[in-house]
């Protein structure tokens, strides 16, 4: 029974892995694509809008969306009841999303032709909003239905339609981009949902106000995503425009640990989740294997550093990025030690949110004096960087430390 169970989590990793190499290599195409088609300041613009999309995505209230990462990993999601009620609601939320953008995109337009020119910031925010919104739950309730061999599917061709799109069509403007990453998660999103089975009539009235527990959730959440992009938000504030295109750029060295933390929750979410105590040896290898794939890639990458100038030319109309190779080994040191946490499932399936909040906000607290320091000191963006990873890391040291104790001491 023991050698079954071992070869069905060996099948689910490869599986897990193949879809997402797949997502992460069509992913750094895109990027490429993105960097290449852009001037730089107009990639820091797309990266912007793209972080405070996401801000908007855990700012905004979305009580359904909400209830499926409090409900949906628990054992009562067994209950194709539960899971069908959790869908029907978040069908309708996304619905009313939908609306919510029509009509900012509506509004923006009208008021671009009176000024005759195109305010692009609110209808960029809307539609990567709307985009990010509609991947977010696909990903999710496949997720929660454990449907390892569509979610692996979808991993796999969810970057493919906006790549073809950028790619085929030049797109050569960051809304128009924008536009292309909405028409993608349209369709991918459609094809996640294929076969899913819930019924209208059981979905809620919805409304934007949360019980206690959603409250919680969604406060850890906010200064969860806060703490992962701290950098992305304020970055384009401290640094000029051309800096921050060249950040953004390097934050395609992000994607990786990205891959490394969607294989790793994609395995070990439900383990986590029922985690009983005393189970100190599973605790430390799920945690071992976080954080591994990231100290392996750190590595290799510090080892092509040295090297990045000579790499980077031979890649057409990227030589205005020969010279960020130290900046690209500080964004994927800091992305790998924030995708080491483990902490997420353990804890947000036993009530304690309250302890992710925590966490989150000593750790953006921490990051923001690093920055602070790093501005005033006048400290190179690298140098910064660096710092902040370092920080990071202490408190995610302190904290899963503690975690690990409340939750699996006997």
């Amino acid at each position: 029974m023991g050698g079954d169970h071992f070869r069905t989590h060996v099948r689910l990793f490869s599986v897990g892995l193949a879809a997402n190499l797949a997502y992460v290599a069509s992913g750094v195409v895109k990027q490429y694509l993105i960097a290449a088609q852009l001037a730089v300041v107009d990639v820091g613009r797309y990266g912007s809008w793209t972080a405070q999309a996401a801000l908007l995505l855990v700012l905004l209230p979305f009580p359904a969306y909400l209830s499926v990462l409090i409900r949906g990993f628990s054992a009562s999601s067994d209950d194709d009841a539960v899971r069908s009620r959790l869908m029907a609601d978040v069908r309708q939320e996304r619905h009313v999303l939908a609306l919510m953008t029509a009509l900012v995109l509506v509004g923006t337009l009208a008021y671009s032709s009176v000024k005759h020119h195109l305010v692009a910031t609110p209808v960029a925010l809307a539609l990567l909003l709307l985009a990010q919104y509609v991947g977010l739950t696909a990903d999710i309730t496949l997720r929660m239905h454990r449907a390892h061999g569509r979610l692996a599917v979808f991993m796999a061709v969810r970057n493919v339609p906006s790549l073809l799109l950028i790619a085929t069509l030049g797109l050569q403007s960051p809304v128009l981009i924008a536009v292309a990453e909405l028409l993608s998660a349209a369709l991918t999103g459609w094809l996640a949902r294929r076969g899913a089975t819930f019924h209208s009539d059981q979905a809620r009235r919805w409304r934007p106000t949360l019980d206690k527990e959603q409250a919680t959730l969604w406060s850890a959440r906010l200064f969860q995503y806060l703490n992962a992009s701290l950098l992305r938000l304020l970055v384009p504030f401290l640094f000029a425009a051309h800096e921050t295109g060249l950040f953004f750029f390097a934050c395609i060295a992000q994607i990786p640990s990205s891959l490394f933390l969607s294989v790793t929750t994609q395995i070990f979410g439900h383990a986590l989740a029922r985690m009983q105590r005393g189970e100190y040896r599973a605790i430390a290898v799920i945690q071992g294997l976080f954080v591994l794939p990231n100290l392996v890639y750190v590595a290799g990458l510090a080892v092509l550093v040295p090297h990045w100038a000579d790499l980077i030319t031979m890649l057409p109309r990227l030589t205005q990025y020969a010279g960020v190779g130290s900046l690209v080994l500080a964004v994927a040191l800091y992305s790998a030690v924030l995708a080491s946490d483990c902490q997420e499932y353990l804890l947000r399936s036993r009530g304690l949110s309250r302890v992710l909040l925590l966490y989150n906000v000593s750790s953006i607290l921490i990051q923001i004096a690093c920055l602070a320091l790093g501005y005033l000191k006048h400290m190179t963006i690298e140098a910064t960087i660096m710092l902040c990873a370092a920080a990071a890391a202490a408190v995610l040291l302190l904290f899963s430390a503690y975690s690990f104790r409340l939750v699996i001491r006997a």
